[in-house]
């Protein structure tokens, strides 16, 4: 799992304009969490999914703390973290136009307009 910090990199990842490579994989997950409490208590379903070999998790979070902590997780290297998209139409069409998630699940307290 790699990790960026709040850098020129990481914004424009948030811009979806610096994503990684999509996985080749049957099923990916999209897990989001506002910050560090909402963002571990989605790692049980992370495991959980990630015991059918081909899965891949991608755990998004408004907060590089989060990020940092769920790095400190021994998941795999099926799973992709990285900051959250940006709020806006454009962002959001290129994240889910680039990962094209099968499923997804937040868990955020205030819903964004445009995810």
């Amino acid at each position: 799992m790699a990790l960026k910090t709040r850098n020129l990199d990481s914004w424009m990842e948030s811009m979806a304009l610096n994503l990684g490579r999509r996985p080749d994989t049957r099923f990916l997950l999209w897990l989001h969490g506002a910050s560090v409490g909402e963002t571990l208590s989605l790692l049980p379903i992370a495991r959980a999914l990630l015991r059918h070999r081909h899965t891949h998790v991608l755990i998004t979070s408004g907060t590089v703390t989060a990020l940092k902590r769920v790095q400190m997780e021994p998941l795999g290297d099926r799973v992709t973290l990285q900051i959250r998209p940006a709020d806006s139409v454009s962002v959001a069409q290129r994240f889910l136009g680039h990962w094209r998630p099968d499923a997804i699940i937040f868990a955020e307290s205030v819903r964004t307009s445009n995810l």
